[in-house]
């Protein structure tokens, strides 16, 4: 089973422990050849383009889990499995992809694939330690001397 944009939306939100709302899968960005497309799109393109047959096989197993009384558990279980190791690594790079934009290299798992630069700051895992991506802001020079605002675990204001 191919992977769809929809599944590939909700599979996220469950792997990632973020809601489909909180992700920042409709943020607009400009492919290279000038078109636009969004974030989740860019995203599903690159883990198709290097682990295609673990994703679709993770999608037909996420179809499958859904029909449970337990869905997460279900898919939890098939992830768990010896001979599941296409499925996990499947998994990880969704994770990996939305809270650092980057994946694995799957010729190297020591090296590293990233997007472009527009990608990296959309990184959940900087709203989730309540800053902002290194390098990457839109705030005002010197906005660093001051405390931060408090905020919940996405950042927004409490």
């Amino acid at each position: 089973m191919a992977i769809t944009p929809e599944n590939f939306i909700e599979l996220s939100a469950m792997l990632s422990g973020v809601s489909a709302t909180e992700l920042p899968a409709g943020e607009k960005q400009r492919t290279a050849d000038g078109d636009e497309t969004t974030l989740s799109q860019i995203y599903l393109d690159r883990l198709q383009t290097s682990y295609s047959d673990g994703l679709d096989a993770l999608a037909a197993a996420w179809e499958a889990a859904k029909a449970a009384p337990d869905p997460v558990a279900h898919l939890q279980d098939q992830l768990t499995r010896p001979e599941a190791a296409d499925l996990r690594k499947a998994a990880r790079q969704i994770v990996k992809i939305w809270y650092l934009t980057i994946i694995d290299d799957p010729q190297d798992a020591k090296k590293q694939l990233s997007g472009d630069l527009g990608q990296y700051q959309h990184g959940i895992v900087w709203r989730l330690i309540r800053a902002h991506a290194p390098a990457y802001s839109f705030q005002q020079y010197g906005y660093w001397a001051s405390n931060p605002e408090e905020t919940n675990s996405l950042g927004g204001a409490s």
